[in-house]
């Protein structure tokens, strides 16, 4: 919960930080260049230096087991997840400037939506942050035993004698396409199942050279009733 925190607080002041840089850039033609200049570097700087510090304790360090997702992988959705917030930030400042210089609004000029985008902004960083850490931060190791999946939540232990069976699960989230909410796919997730019913789910990983370390791994130790629920998810990672 701390390593989400830290993720989300990340988001919300570097995305801050930048929003009111950009929004700045938008003015510079009603304010002095040189200040302009002088106080966008010094917001952009202080996001770049927020993002970094307080991304830092929200990532963890394993030393054995497989990585779901690299380092870079993580990053990567970081810096995706800042830029959201950056735009939402920018949207936001801009529509509310009337409240702190009298302007009319650049970019947001419809209030129910500004407080709709106001509203919701909160709730989406908080998933976002929730989303990256939890797929971010997973650590997978197979031995003989068994398995154990670890993460920045917490760590599940299977022993194989406990598994009744691997499956494939995919996972959706919906998107407008000419105006009409679709499904898409969003990831195939590995679904452990044991004896005691239990689930443990590995997230999907970001590249299919990690998926296909993970299912060589589980083949060399798994049991043999197990292969073909192996072959299923090698159908559906590979």
């Amino acid at each position: 919960m701390k390593r989400m925190l830290f993720r989300l607080i990340a988001y919300l002041v570097a995305g801050a930080l930048f929003g009111a840089a950009g929004w700045l850039l938008l003015l510079m033609y009603s304010i002095p260049v040189a200040f302009s200049v002088k106080i966008i570097a010094i917001l952009a700087a202080s996001g770049l230096i927020s993002a970094v510090l307080l991304l830092m304790p929200a990532n963890l360090a394993f030393s054995q087991g497989i990585r779901i997702n690299s380092p870079f992988a993580v990053a990567l959705m970081d810096s995706v997840c800042i830029i959201a917030a950056t735009i939402v930030s920018l949207f936001i400042i801009d529509g509310y400037s009337r409240w702190f210089t009298g302007t009319v609004p650049l970019l947001m000029n419809d209030p129910f939506v500004l407080d709709v985008v106001a509203f919701m902004y909160l709730p989406s960083a908080l998933v976002l942050a929730w989303f990256v850490t939890s797929s971010g931060s997973q650590i997978i190791v197979i031995d003989e035993a068994g398995l154990v999946v670890a993460g920045a939540f917490g760590l599940e232990k299977a022993k194989w004698s406990e598994v009744e069976k691997l499956s494939p699960n995919e996972q959706y989230v919906i998107v407008s396409r000419l105006g009409f909410p679709m499904p898409r796919h969003l990831r195939t997730n590995l679904v452990i199942a044991t004896n005691n019913g239990e689930f443990l789910t590995v997230y999907q990983p970001a590249f299919k050279s990690t998926m296909k370390n993970i299912l060589e791994q589980m083949k060399v130790c798994a049991p043999f009733r197990l292969q073909s629920d192996l072959d299923e998810m090698e159908v559906a990672w590979l």
